[in-house]
């Protein structure tokens, strides 16, 4: 089976995914994030050999490049109601887990600055954490959650004045 796949150069290197995947959001805030290509592989193993070609090979392959900056795939506000910039914070201890897998674990009135979504994943609000309580959470870490109307059951937006 074929699948799509991506490749981003980053200010420290470069990057390969697979699309769709939850979100290149993390990616997309990279410094210096720009989209270099896009591809079909049948195997990871597959798009691997193809990025080293492109990359290292002067593209044998023909494949038309991209410089398109990750500004291009992102939005500022999202649906529930918070924007890129916004800092917002947890009035209630959150588990972060998917299929039953865990993610991490937040702490009543652990903060979070709100980063731009990526307009690819609109389901998703990208978040990094800004401060944690106890400490459980890595100040910088990535996270993001449902962009519904449940949004405000779990944060509360923090005042600019005490951001």
């Amino acid at each position: 089976m074929t699948a799509h796949y991506e490749l981003w150069h980053v200010d420290d290197g470069d990057e390969m995914f697979d699309v769709p995947r939850p979100s290149r959001c993390p990616t997309l805030h990279e410094p210096g994030a720009r989209l270099l290509l896009r591809f079909d592989a049948e195997t990871w193993d597959e798009a691997k050999e193809i990025r080293e070609r492109f990359l290292f090979e002067d593209n044998p392959d023909h494949l038309v490049p991209l410089d398109i900056p990750a500004s291009e795939f992102c939005f500022s506000q999202y649906r529930c109601g918070v924007c890129a910039g916004d800092r917002v914070r947890l009035k209630m201890d959150y588990h972060s887990a998917a299929h039953g897998e865990y993610f991490g674990y937040f702490d009543l009135g652990t903060t979070f600055n709100i980063l731009a979504g990526d307009i690819e994943a609109p389901q998703n609000v990208w978040m990094r954490v800004h401060y944690s309580p106890l400490g459980r959470a890595p100040v910088g870490q990535f996270h993001h959650v449902r962009n519904d109307e449940h949004f405000f059951t779990y944060f509360e937006r923090v005042p600019e004045s005490t951001a």
